[in-house]
């Protein structure tokens, strides 16, 4: 049993689906024997175009030999769908990544429209591409596999004599088609890695373009703060200046009118002390013209 990828376009967009496939065959009597583990019943409707018990059944499976190469013929087919569309596939993934990296790649392009939006979708895409390599890496390995089983097969030293020739030709005819499949898979995969690396050096230089727009930022920031420190520090200078400027002048200031507030306060005091004279000694104030009111 293996498992298989195959490529399918459902509603518009690729999808890469998983297929099990286990395979039997009786060299004696020429029973197989297939089984299909497909979740999305996707390779039924192909299986179907090659098996159909209703469909030359006896020319196809009545002896070894034609029972031989009949799984051949399946084996192939489901080869063949391993291998389609991944060249659409890859292609619109060439299409999506330059879109998504020639903003920041080319200089004539507005670099200042790009954000973290675009790095995201740029690793989401690298992530398909790699899946991609690996998907075709591991179908590739099974076609290989394939080739090489059916080729000891018929050389085995218990393979029945009578078939042994006209298996040796199938084999050869199936192995001649199933080199030029994994011809095309090894290239794709040859594609794969190149984008692969594509991506990679253009996300590299996004990021340090992010990183750069990012300094450039935070360089203009710094120059701002250190604006509003100077600011900041010829205000403190001024208040310093006036500072001392007002301690220079506020003594004399104070001093100039010290002699007016104490002969004011002296002439209350005064006041005060000859309305109580005049209350002690009512008499000799009445008796004195010019007296009264002369500290007034």
């Amino acid at each position: 049993m293996c498992t298989v990828h195959l490529l399918l376009k459902i509603n518009g967009s690729w999808k890469i689906r998983q297929a099990a496939v286990h395979h039997q065959l009786d060299i004696g009597s020429g029973i197989q024997l297939w089984l299909f583990g497909d979740p999305h019943a996707a390779i039924k409707d192909r299986i179907t175009e090659i098996i159909n018990a209703n469909l030359n059944y006896r020319e196809k499976y009545e002896t070894v030999a034609a029972s031989f190469k009949s799984s051949l013929n399946v084996h192939l087919e489901i080869a063949r769908w391993s291998t389609q569309g991944w060249r659409l596939y890859l292609l619109s993934l060439e299409e999506t990544v330059e879109t998504l990296t020639s903003k920041f790649v080319f200089r004539n392009s507005p670099r200042s429209q790009l954000d973290t939006d675009d790095l995201f979708r740029v690793q989401e895409y690298e992530g398909k591409v790699n899946e991609t390599v690996m998907v075709l890496e591991s179908n590739g390995d099974n076609l290989e596999s394939l080739r090489n089983f059916y080729i000891m097969l018929v050389e085995e030293s218990g393979f029945p004599t009578a078939a042994q020739m006209s298996c040796r030709g199938s084999v050869k005819q199936f192995c001649s088609q199933l080199h030029e499949l994994i011809y095309d898979v090894k290239m794709q995969i040859r594609r794969a890695n190149i984008l692969v690396k594509t991506v990679a050096d253009r996300k590299a230089i996004f990021i340090q373009f992010l990183q750069t727009e990012t300094a450039v930022r935070a360089e203009g920031l710094s120059a701002t703060m250190w604006r509003q420190t100077e600011k900041a520090s010829q205000e403190a200078i001024a208040m310093r200046i006036i500072t001392v400027i007002t301690l220079i002048y506020l003594p004399p200031t104070f001093v100039s009118l010290f002699p007016f507030a104490w002969y004011k306060h002296e002439g209350v005091k005064m006041k005060k002390r000859a309305a109580s004279m005049e209350k002690e000694f009512p008499d000799v104030f009445n008796e004195t013209p010019g007296l009264t009111g002369s500290f007034s």
